[in-house]
């Protein structure tokens, strides 16, 4: 069956009522008899989850268990596995190649590179404070913008490649002519009207429409692209059309020659 769990020594009363219980977590009551060919994928997910959790473990590991379900089903089970995670209290380890599952479920995020940590913390501090080149890239998409540091004295303007100048907000002193890349995400950038500071025109390379927003592949000169993610307030703008993007100081991060964030 699917529930093919043994016990040594459990009363059968006291094991039916912790499979009976296990089910009753998963939202699959009554499937103690089914055999796995008669569940679904999401269903056999499911079952796999109760079959871990009814042993009641102080610790449970998670390989990337939502890799072979459809869109849908993948954003069901990352709600009903967090759920049962914090009515269980068990310390859970999920390992994801998904950037989406990671920062939506984590209470803390774990960052490897080649068997190495990168970094560690909050979903948010991981998200918006990336140590690394390697952490701003892989964990969500983000522009990274090459320049030269042009001015130091209070704000500090940094001329990026493709020739335009553009205001930051530094956690500490550069020095002129210092070699650094701008960390901006996607969503930090407004598009048109909005985009008062730090201005960047440039030409549509592509749109992808995603209802509510969309999302602008944007060439700002020669090999610089950037991308922004923004809410549609009117007209979508196309390929080919110019654009103008922009972002607060303050709403980047610095990284050094090395990738290290400047702190």
């Amino acid at each position: 069956v699917a529930f093919g769990l043994k016990y040594r020594n459990v009363p059968k009363p006291e094991i039916a009522r912790k499979v009976g219980r296990a089910l009753d977590m998963v939202r699959l009551p009554g499937s103690e008899k089914k055999l796995p060919s008669q569940l679904s994928g999401g269903q056999q997910q499911r079952i796999a989850l109760a079959r871990a959790i009814v042993f009641q473990p102080q610790v449970l590991l998670l390989d990337e268990p939502l890799s072979a379900l459809d869109a849908n089903m993948r954003e069901e089970m990352r709600v009903e596995i967090k759920k049962i995670q914090k009515e269980t209290g068990i310390t859970a380890i999920f390992v994801t190649h998904d950037q989406e599952e990671a920062l939506s479920m984590s209470d803390r995020i774990v960052v490897m590179n080649a068997g190495s940590v990168e970094q560690i913390g909050t979903p948010e501090e991981v998200y918006e404070m990336p140590a690394t080149a390697f952490v701003a890239d892989f964990l969500g998409k983000a522009n990274m913008l090459a320049g030269t540091v042009s001015k130091s004295d209070g704000a500090i303007a940094i001329t990026l490649a493709a020739g335009q100048t553009i205001d930051v907000t530094s956690p500490r002193p550069l020095a002129p002519g210092s070699k650094v890349t701008i960390v901006v995400r996607p969503q930090k950038l407004s598009v048109g009207a909005t985009a008062s500071t730090n201005r960047l025109s440039g030409r549509v390379v592509s749109t992808s429409y995603l209802g509510g927003s969309a999302i602008y592949e944007i060439d700002i000169g020669g090999e610089t692209s950037i991308r922004a993610n923004a809410p549609i307030n009117g007209r979508i703008v196309r390929e080919g059309e110019p654009i103008e993007v922009g972002f607060d100081p303050a709403g980047c991060v610095l990284l050094d020659e090395s990738g290290q964030r400047i702190s």
